[in-house]
């Protein structure tokens, strides 16, 4: 298997399977590392790995592996399992049902009476019986869903990585209003007195009115993107951004108040 995403060269047992990890070339924040990328050479006997960097240097070769190289994951590299021992120390915790989605999930629920509700990688937001799993609908986005909805009587707002905010109807299904943006929203709204407020990857964060979707106001200095859930608390908006920095807006005007980094010399990926 060859994977990425880690944040650093490695190989690890994959549940049995020899896994080489590659990523971009950085492994700590402020640390002077260069954004890069893996160089994979594959000749008739043998797979050479290379990171490189963006400098006058020639790629480093950090692996070779030949076709004899089956076992080439060290033996004192335990297997990367996830402990499920805690299962068997709380015996009256049952399963009740669980349903099957290949494409995986990114997004955490959200629940409303009997009702649970979540976004697939597929771009499809469920709405689920919580008794048995039942599918009560389905509302299907342009790209993954990695927003978790808010739900707010009969609406409940997400985003999705095809760039809109969407409001659909808790009970139907069926598409309130969506708002377009310039990037994936992969952040969460937070509801609060009708009003939506959220985070994008456009370097801005929104706040919208939720009976219509049309735009209260903006807040465009962002440094980069949200994932972040934002927390509203007498009169201000507080959120984590991408860019390493902490803001807290005026929740009337959108206005930045203050915003509040650890260290200057940090930077994001």
């Amino acid at each position: 298997i060859v994977s990425g995403h880690l944040h650093h060269y490695k190989l690890i047992d994959a549940d049995g399977i020899p896994d080489v990890v590659t990523r971009t070339n950085r492994s700590h924040f402020g640390g002077g590392d260069h954004v890069g990328y893996t160089i994979v050479k594959v000749l008739p006997d043998s797979m050479v790995f290379y990171k490189r960097e963006p400098t006058p240097n020639q790629p480093l070769s950090w692996l070779h592996l030949s076709d004899q190289s089956v076992d080439y994951v060290p033996k004192d590299i335990k297997p990367f399992v996830p402990d499920l021992s805690v299962n068997r120390e709380y015996p009256q915790v049952k399963v009740i049902w669980k349903k099957d989605f290949p494409s995986g999930i990114s997004s955490k629920a959200a629940f409303e009476g009997n009702k649970v509700l979540f976004g697939d990688r597929d771009g499809v937001l469920h709405c689920l019986s919580l008794t048995d799993g039942r599918r009560i609908w389905q509302f299907k986005t342009g790209s993954s869903i990695f927003s978790t909805p808010a739900i707010s009587r009969d609406k409940v707002v997400f985003g999705s990585s095809d760039g809109y905010i969407y409001c659909v109807n808790l009970y139907k299904g069926t598409m309130v209003w969506k708002c377009k943006t310039n990037n994936y929203v992969l952040g969460s709204p937070t509801i609060k007195d009708d009003v939506v407020y959220i985070g994008a990857s456009d370097g801005k964060f929104r706040c919208l009115d939720l009976q219509t979707g049309s735009l209260i106001w903006v807040y465009a200095g962002l440094g980069a993107w949200v994932e972040t859930t934002p927390a509203v608390y007498k009169g201000k908006v507080y959120f984590g951004c991408w860019d390493n920095y902490f803001y807290a807006l005026d929740q009337k005007t959108g206005m930045l108040v203050w915003r509040w980094i650890r260290s200057l010399h940090e930077s994001y990926p």
